[in-house]
């Protein structure tokens, strides 16, 4: 029984012993980057490694928060979408307009022109509604824009922000999930986006992890501004992944533009915010010109209301 008892304590011992050697070498692994370790070499998704997605300088610990939520749904976080009411509420606006043709509104139109009003009148948009207006918009481009002959449409697609946006929503599918206006020292605007990577990462696989999201959440904070002329200057502050307000969903992103595009020159964060910013610029300078101050007792961008007033052609 001693004997018994003194090899049993004997493993137990081998155990703890191995148990403490695997964990302190974890730890190490743990906060050791990927270049290091000799593994960012090895492909990872799409034929892509961590070095490829210049990601090999960063430690697991550094990326887990943000990797794992690419493994999950992160649909929660559309929490303020533009419903029903809000969009019938947009379709009442631009149904007394000339972008209507005889069977729906153009509202892609606003890419490259003005929308003429039969009656010029101001028009006071929710946040919600302004979401539904350029998530029209997102849905209706690719084909106008496929078909776009005249020179105004060609001169706005000379704008390479917008053009490489465009590109951008139409290669990931976009999706404006919400808009929502704040105030601080300045009006502050928040855009969720949804970003269907399915068609890239279909049936694709990451070691440890197992399949991708189809789905990538991407949050761009802007401050707003409203120049003399009554056009909205968006000054880009920040962006999120997934939720994740790490300084590294920058980095994060861009790597993924890297693993999934096709493209010899793949979107960046930093582009994709310009892109936005002008895109929507674009967009509401063509809905009209934008209070600068208070407007007949409505202020032009009101982030406690969370509106922008218009002056309609």
């Amino acid at each position: 029984m001693l004997r018994i008892k003194r090899v049993i304590l004997a493993l137990v011992i081998v155990f703890v012993i191995l148990t403490t050697v695997f964990a302190i070498l974890f730890a190490v692994l743990y906060n050791t980057t990927f270049d290091k370790m000799g593994f960012s070499d090895k492909p990872i998704l799409n034929g892509k490694s961590i070095a490829d997605m210049k990601l090999s300088s960063y430690t697991p610990k550094d990326l887990m928060p943000l990797a794992k939520s690419l493994f999950k749904d992160n649909s929660s976080l559309v929490k303020y979408a533009p419903d029903g009411s809000d969009r019938q509420a947009l379709d009442d606006c631009f149904n007394k307009s000339d972008i209507v043709t005889l069977t729906e509104i153009r509202y892609s139109r606003l890419i490259y022109r003005s929308a003429e009003f039969y009656n010029p009148r101001l028009l006071l948009l929710t946040d919600k509604q302004l979401s539904a207006l350029l998530n029209n918009v997102v849905n209706q481009a690719p084909s106008d824009i496929l078909l776009a002959t005249s020179a105004e449409v060609l001169e706005y697609l000379g704008v390479k922000a917008i053009k490489d946006v465009l590109n951008c929503l139409d290669e990931y599918d976009v999706t404006v999930e919400q808009i929502e206006l704040t105030n601080g020292n300045v009006p502050h605007m928040q855009m969720l986006l949804s970003m269907d990577i399915s068609k890239h990462t279909d049936g694709v696989k990451v070691p440890f992890f197992g399949k991708l999201s189809s789905k990538v959440y991407v949050a761009l904070d802007y401050d707003v501004n409203v120049t003399t002329d009554g056009e909205i200057d968006l000054r880009y502050v920040s962006l999120s992944v997934n939720g994740k307000d790490s300084e590294l969903s920058e980095k994060v992103l861009d790597g993924l533009f890297i693993a999934l595009s096709n493209s010899d020159n793949p979107m960046t964060t930093q582009a994709l915010a310009k892109g936005v910013a002008a895109f929507v610029a674009v967009v509401f300078e063509h809905v009209g010109r934008i209070g600068n101050g208070t407007v007949f007792g409505l202020t032009g961008v009101d982030g406690a209301n969370k509106t922008i007033c218009f002056v309609a052609a």
